[in-house]
């Protein structure tokens, strides 16, 4: 029985697809008439995968897309998409992650400062960064709730027993009137 790794699994996609896809499919043409070569179409298929939620196989595409091909003019579209994927907000996504995503984010604009997607990724950094400082907002909100509700219950204590002193204090004036 042959012991096939998921990476060579993903390969042997990848180079099956090629084959298939050398038939040259009228329909995956530009709008202006010309035919999409091979590379194109990958990142096509993973785009399609990606919108019909299909998040492991678009994964497996890209991932062995950017082994596979790691000169490709359209690299930088297989690893914006592997960082998109993090942001994308879906309960059957299980790569969504907004700091995993941050990090994605970081790393593809430091690897391809000038691609195509460089504003796209500084508008995902930007809400990202946003998020980030959203959440801990409102963790040092959460905290100062509980330091005030704290201080609260302390007064309120306080309070009684002021209250209490000042029955006692009543009282005593009244004995002695």
């Amino acid at each position: 029985m042959w012991l096939i790794s998921a990476h060579r699994k993903a390969v042997l996609a990848i180079i099956s697809l090629i084959l298939i896809l050398g038939c040259r499919n009228p329909a995956l043409t530009r709008h202006d008439g010309t035919q999409i070569d091979d590379e194109e179409r990958i990142i096509r298929i993973a785009d399609g995968l990606l919108k019909n939620g299909e998040y492991e196989k678009a994964r497996q595409y890209l991932i062995s897309f950017k082994n596979s091909f790691p000169k490709s003019v359209y690299i930088d579209d297989a690893a914006y998409r592997l960082a998109y994927l993090h942001v994308i907000a879906d309960s059957a996504n299980p790569y969504f992650d907004y700091d995993r995503a941050l990090k994605s984010f970081r790393e593809f604009k430091q690897i391809y400062p000038k691609s195509n997607y460089s504003s796209a990724c500084n508008n995902w950094l930007n809400l990202l960064y946003l998020l980030n400082n959203l959440k801990q907002q409102r963790a040092d909100l959460e905290k100062r709730k509980d330091q005030l509700q704290k201080a609260t219950k302390k007064l309120t204590e306080e309070n009684r027993s002021l209250k209490s002193t000042l029955r006692d204090l009543d009282q005593v004036i009244k004995r002695n009137h």
